[in-house]
């Protein structure tokens, strides 16, 4: 799992992605703290989530609250890749032609850029399905980069 300071600002950054969070067993996140942590809440467990990544615990009746960002893990983000009524064979194949195509705004191929397959993916996954592409500091929206190149990956 990529533990980098750049994929978890680009996940922490990612807040359309950050909202899609349904917390299970084991999921990776950084707390406030930025101290890398997995998600160990069973049932049993009094945990609710009030806003955006905002948790409530209660640990000897002392109640705390915490921001989280989710650091998916690849096949999450293979999973999130997946458009509804669509394959997952088809989800790759959009995803190995997306590699072949440069990525505005930083006009390189996306393996150039993105230094790990989680990057690579979470890039794919907020262009598909968000229509938000990494400038290298923050997501930005198609109305911020310019017009797409001719032959752009639509994600449609």
């Amino acid at each position: 799992m990529d533990r980098s300071q750049t994929y978890i600002r680009m996940c922490r950054r990612a807040a359309a992605l950050q909202k899609r969070w349904v917390r299970q067993y084991g999921d990776a996140y950084q707390d406030e703290a930025d101290r890398l942590a997995f998600w160990l809440h069973g049932p049993e467990t009094e945990v609710k989530v009030i806003a955006d990544g905002v948790c409530v615990t209660c640990n000897d009746n002392i109640i705390h609250l915490q921001r989280h960002s989710w650091l998916p893990r690849l096949d999450q983000l293979m999973e999130l890749a997946v458009i509804p009524g669509e394959r997952f064979e088809q989800a790759t194949q959009h995803f190995h032609r997306w590699l072949k195509k440069s990525y505005a705004p930083l006009d390189q191929l996306p393996p150039t850029l993105f230094a790990t397959l989680e990057q690579t993916w979470l890039a794919f996954v907020m262009q598909r399905r968000y229509g938000q592409r990494w400038d290298g500091r923050q997501w930005i929206g198609a109305h911020q980069i310019g017009p797409a190149p001719s032959g752009d990956f639509s994600g449609k």
